[in-house]
């Protein structure tokens, strides 16, 4: 009769118990999210709005993005968000002191930014910014992400044309934000000279298509075409080759066209484009890339920062 009535009380301190556990748990997971909360509305040390944007800025919220206005409609039919990236480099025109000694002793260094896309006579010096680890790798690897090869072919709908031979306004294949393979007219092209002792990546997919590029140039992912090994998959088909090899000629090639994703096939290959925000003047462009912005649409990737 003593074990029938044990049973109850075991039962009701079990339940109790759960209660305890689950109450704890909820009330960690609140100190969480006001903590986390907390971080969002912290401006990082070092970080600059877009004050400069001036009219371009329709508002600024945080974590760290900005909407841009384009003229008198919006990029995507309503925004495009710029938005900064998490660990975004100091910013100074001084090489000496764009990292602190911490960051040195974490293998941070202090590398010029690479500037907009097309440099004329009287922009500004990019600036010096502290990048890390992996940011100065890539930057002193491949230097700065440039574009296309000249013997690049692009999709249009009269046929391939050579993308030296493109003009504004001329209908190119591009893809929508469903997918789909639509025909867009360009809005921009650049023509970027290049370093000396520039190199390019040969990429070669399985089915025949091949497709010489800058290393940094973003894939339609929006990771960089290096990134891209032997046996991975990409648009339907293996990658069989991606080695860089010295390139032949003194200026690589860019092109945006006016869909939703940017996106483009060069010789036959989809690829996301380099060209930063048609809306901002050439100087504000310039002043985005050395602050590692990344123009982004719904969440996905559709440029390269410039670093």
């Amino acid at each position: 009769m003593a074990i029938c009535q044990d049973r109850p009380f075991h039962l009701y301190g079990y339940i109790r118990l759960i209660k305890i556990v689950v109450r704890i748990f909820g009330l960690l997971l609140i100190g969480v999210i006001i903590y986390l909360n907390w971080g969002y509305n912290q401006k990082p040390q070092n970080y600059q709005d877009c004050a400069g944007l001036k009219d371009s800025v329709i508002s600024l919220t945080y974590p760290q993005t900005c909407t841009a206005r384009d003229g008198q409609r919006f990029i995507q039919k309503i925004y495009e968000k710029l938005t900064i990236s998490p660990s975004a480099p100091t910013i100074t025109s001084q090489p000496d002191n764009c990292c602190s000694q911490i960051q040195l002793q974490q293998g941070y260094e202090c590398l010029q930014g690479c500037g907009g896309p097309h440099v004329r006579k009287n922009d500004p010096t990019p600036a010096y910014s502290c990048l890390n680890p992996t940011q100065a790798y890539s930057r002193k690897t491949f230097g700065c992400p440039i574009c296309l090869a000249s013997n690049t072919y692009i999709s249009t709908p009269q046929g391939s044309v050579k993308v030296i031979d493109l003009k504004v306004g001329m209908p190119v294949w591009s893809v929508d934000k469903e997918g789909n393979k639509i025909s867009v007219p360009i809005l921009r092209l650049t023509k970027t000279r290049t370093p000396q002792n520039h190199r390019v990546t040969r990429l070669i997919l399985s089915d025949g298509r091949r497709l010489d590029v800058s290393p940094n140039h973003p894939d339609i992912s929006g990771n960089p075409v290096s990134l891209l090994q032997p046996g991975n998959l990409y648009d339907k088909s293996v990658v069989l080759e991606n080695t860089l090899f010295p390139y032949w000629d003194s200026f690589t090639y860019d092109l945006l066209p006016d869909s939703e994703t940017g996106f483009y096939f060069a010789n036959g290959i989809p690829m996301a484009s380099t060209i930063n925000l048609p809306s901002l003047p050439l100087r504000e462009r310039n002043a985005l890339c050395d602050h590692g912005l990344i123009l982004s649409q719904t969440g996905n990737c559709l440029y390269t920062p410039c670093l």
